[in-house]
C-alpha cells in the first residue's frame, strides 16, 4: 500500500516538474515576448478580416439603398483608413528592422 502511495506521488512531482519547467527555464522572457507577439499578429489578422467585412457591407447597404450616400462615403473613409492602417502595421512588423 505503501509502495504505491510512493509511486504516485514521485509520478505526482515529476509531472508538476514538467509542466512549470518552461517558467523557470533561462529564456522564458523570450518564449512570452514570441507569445505576446503572435497574439498580437493574430489580432491584427482579425481586426482586418472585420474591417473589411464591413466594408463588404457597407458596399450591400449602399447597393439595397438602405444607407445615404452621404452616410456611405462617411463610413467607407472611415473603414478604409482603419484598414490601411492594420495592414500597414502588419507589413511593418513583416519587415526585417535596419539597424
Amino acid at each position: 500500500m505503501n509502495l504505491g502511495l510512493v509511486t504516485s506521488a514521485a509520478i505526482g512531482l515529476a509531472v508538476t516538474a514538467w509542466v512549470f519547467s518552461p517558467l523557470f527555464a533561462r529564456d522564458a522572457g523570450e518564449l512570452e515576448k514570441a507569445r505576446s507577439a503572435t497574439g498580437e499578429r493574430a489580432d491584427l489578422f482579425s481586426r482586418k478580416e472585420m474591417v473589411l467585412a464591413s466594408l463588404k457591407d457597407l458596399e450591400d447597404d449602399r447597393e439595397t439603398d438602405k444607407i445615404s450616400e452621404h452616410d456611405y462615403m462617411q463610413l467607407k473613409n472611415k473603414l478604409t483608413a482603419q484598414a490601411i492602417e492594420i495592414m500597414k502595421t502588419l507589413d511593418d512588423e513583416r519587415e526585417p528592422q535596419q539597424p
